[in-house]
């Protein structure tokens, strides 16, 4: 592992320095390194798996440590960034032919995700919160690549400003932790958890990072990135979104749970905010009519629901979250390249009036409502077993499940219809007026929105993933062993007629707002 990260270090400088390096198969270069890095993680996961026992094993046996370790969680991570980034890179081949600076965007990429997997498979906090700012600035110079000079100062001025106040809340939460344990190395802050909690260390540091984290996934206030980086090329917020930047402040609130969660403070102030995020985005989802706000705003609604999980903490509720990371990486990716590919052959992104594309693109009308499917939690696709376990981990919330299911039912509604609006939007409405011709979409562009394909695989066999990386996740972010056992259908219980009708509600919420657009010949979103 270390000889490839050197190999990508390499290959970044090269790219940079000779620009005709590769030439036009830059992208694929690319997208051979991170697969060669995917393989790469298997016997790491194959090691956890056949000892249960284990929580961690040297990732460079013995070298570097304590600075880097795996265990269930930063493999499977690691699985999920490398593998997506090689997707996405490949996506690039084609997507990238009208863009500038390749040489120097293709160098950036390899250097980001090396700073990703350096981020989650870090063993010493602040090292983690240092790689991980620097793959912030390095994921704001890939969103700007295809951005004019004005466009590019003002992203620049609003990322200084966010991005510095994100690094102040956790620089100083980690850094109060570290100096009270007098170590920085996780293993030994999960040693030191009793005297970690009592209330003059834990509090003050608790406020910091959970500011810090919710502001580096979810961008307070919300214009400020999510909803704000629709200038970014579509591949590029693939990444972000789905499994990388994007999630990071979440994936550092589950890889610090063992240290930090377990207390009210955590529970109510977690769940608190996950519930209010996942209302707001589910909302403001259902508001927009431009692709990339769209899918902007669906990302706060899934880091609320991370969050809320992440805060009920659970065996249950953990468990549900490790597996919507999962989803979530699979469908949102999609979604994104499809926006993306829509965008580059008909140079429609904003669909305040339904495009009916369907005749146009019918392969990649399959792909999206696969997708939408699974963000949907339509069964088989693996969205539906993550829609229930999360109802079934709210409703053994202790003492204020009833609140928090009720508002989750509500926002998941939302999300139902967001899902099978986008569909609509873009493919089915207007078919008598779309005499739009065939378009021809590559190999290349079409594999990797296949990823997709890995919501309905697993949805269909959910023990390939349970026992494999959603269990030995849990062991990584849960202080006490649990059995990860996955079933599609497991009966006509409460949980299913729950599933059941949120589905049923948000398929007539959907009918309404056809309806109301078509009575009123206006979009529903009074703006982009």
């Amino acid at each position: 592992m270390l000889t490839l990260a050197v190999v990508f270090l390499l290959s970044a400088a090269i790219l940079l320095i000779k620009p005709s390096f590769m030439g036009r198969y830059k992208a694929l270069f690319v997208a051979l390194l991170h697969f060669i890095m995917f393989f790469g993680f298997l016997p790491q996961m194959l090691q956890i798996i056949e000892n249960p026992g284990i929580t961690a094993v040297s990732l460079y046996d013995g070298f570097l440590y304590p600075f880097f370790q795996a265990d269930g969680l930063a493999v499977s991570m690691g699985i999920l960034i490398s593998g997506l980034g090689g997707l996405i890179a490949l996506y690039t081949y084609h997507y990238m032919n009208a863009i500038k600076y390749q040489n120097i965007f293709y160098s950036i990429f390899l250097i980001y995700t090396l700073m990703m997997l350096a981020f989650v498979f870090s063993n010493n906090m602040l090292f983690s919160i240092i790689v991980l700012e620097a793959a912030s600035i390095l994921y704001f110079f890939l969103m700007v690549i295809n951005q004019s000079k004005a466009q590019s100062l003002k992203s620049l001025m609003r990322f200084l400003i966010v991005n510095g106040l994100i690094a102040l809340f956790l620089f100083s939460g980690i850094i109060w932790i570290g100096e009270n344990a007098g170590s920085y190395v996780h293993s030994v802050w999960c040693s030191l958890r009793d005297e970690l909690t009592n209330e003059n260390i834990y509090i003050p540091a608790l406020l910091l990072i959970i500011i810090g984290s919710m502001l580096k996934s979810i961008q307070i206030p919300f214009k400020y990135w999510k909803p704000g980086d629709q200038h970014a090329i579509f591949p590029v917020s693939a990444y972000g979104h789905s499994v990388t930047v994007g999630i990071s402040g979440i994936f550092l609130l589950a890889r610090l749970n063992p240290v930090l969660g377990s207390t009210t403070y955590w529970m109510y102030i977690l769940s608190t905010a996950g519930i209010f995020f996942m209302l707001t985005g589910a909302y403001l989802a259902l508001r927009k009519t431009n692709i990339h706000s769209i899918l902007s705003y669906t990302t706060i609604n899934a880091m609320g629901i991370l969050l809320l999980l992440i805060g009920i903490n659970t065996p249950l509720s953990l468990k549900a979250a490790l597996l919507f990371f999962f989803v979530h990486a699979f469908y949102k990716s999609t979604l994104y390249l499809v926006g993306g590919l829509i965008r580059k052959k008909t140079n429609i992104e904003d669909f305040r009036t339904p495009a009916g594309l369907i005749k146009s693109f019918p392969v990649t009308f399959i792909v999206t409502l696969l997708a939408a499917l699974s963000m949907a939690g339509i069964p088989p696709m693996l969205g539906f077993l993550s829609k229930e376990l999360i109802y079934e981990a709210k409703i053994y919330l202790p003492g204020i499940s009833s609140g928090i299911l009720l508002l989750g039912v509500i926002a998941n509604i939302m999300m139902v219809a967001v899902a099978f609006m986008l569909v609509y939007k873009i493919f089915i409405g207007n078919l008598h007026l779309s005499k739009r011709k065939k378009h021809t979409v590559s190999f290349l562009s079409v594999i990797p929105m296949l990823i997709v394909l890995l919501n309905l695989i697993f949805g269909l066999f959910p023990g390939l993933l349970g026992k494999t990386l959603v269990e030995n996740s849990l062991q990584s972010v849960y202080s006490n062993s649990a059995n990860v056992h996955l079933i599609m259908f497991e009966g006509f219980n409460d949980i299913f007629w729950l599933s059941s009708f949120t589905t049923i509600a948000g398929l007539l919420l959907t009918w309404i707002l056809i309806n109301y657009q078509h009575k009123n010949s206006i979009p529903f979103a009074p703006s982009a």
